[in-house]
């Protein structure tokens, strides 16, 4: 993006500083966009529908950048989503336009210094909100993406005693771990692992408690199992 593109929209964006109507936090929202556009393509996303995605390996990866409700600060959020959860072809450009953050299976914040709700003011110069924003993404961004690298690494990671002690690498989050369980058994499903499918699944059945739906999807990969 032309450096007069990002100078006119930080032009608007403090033009609309002053007011207080539902449109600001808008108007914030896209100019954040505005700043993660660069990083993002050049890591090969597009934008879609509402956030940035692209499709990696055994992954679709998506960045949605999130405006506080009182419209001050900014946070980044993060996704990454394994093909083989999905029945639809994600690999398709109408697809990908349509998916985002919040259809992710793995989610986090991105966050410096170990906090675990990071927000950056948007009440910065423009230049330096633009490097609070890279630096984010420089560090958090790629990290959370490299780790979560093939299928192989979630089957490695999510192995019963992992899972139960929550062992994990960081990206999991705050994953429950009936849900961890579930995608550690369509993992081993998928590299054709049945005999530790079969032993996550039945060590998520025992755990998801009142969860109806995690029941019924554990049970139903059990019959296939």
């Amino acid at each position: 993006m032309s450096h007069f593109l990002k100078d006119f929209l930080f032009l608007g964006f403090i033009v609309w500083q002053s007011y207080e109507e539902v449109g600001v936090s808008q108007v914030k929202k896209e100019f954040a966009i505005s700043l993660v556009s660069d990083w993002a393509v050049a890591e090969g996303f597009v934008k879609g529908r509402s956030d940035f995605v692209r499709k990696r390996g055994d992954f679709i990866d998506c960045i949605s950048v999130q405006v506080s409700e009182n419209g001050d600060n900014v946070a980044l959020n993060v996704g990454a989503h394994p093909v083989f959860l999905s029945d639809t072809d994600l690999w398709t450009v109408g697809a990908l336009h349509e998916f985002s953050e919040i259809d992710c299976y793995i989610r986090n914040r991105l966050a410096l210094g170990g906090e675990p709700d990071f927000w950056i003011s948007l009440g910065l110069d423009g230049a330096v909100l633009e490097a609070d924003l890279k630096t984010l993404l420089d560090v958090a961004g790629a990290a959370f993406f490299k780790q979560i690298s093939s299928v192989n690494f979630l089957v490695k990671s999510l192995t019963i005693e992992n899972i139960s002690s929550r062992l994990l690498p960081d990206c999991f989050g705050v994953i429950t771990k009936s849900r961890l369980a579930l995608l550690g058994v369509r993992a081993n499903m998928t590299v054709g692992d049945v005999v530790t499918a079969r032993e996550i699944a039945e060590y998520g059945l025992s755990i998801c408690g009142m969860a109806v739906a995690l029941k019924r999807d554990f049970k139903k990969l059990l019959s296939c199992l």
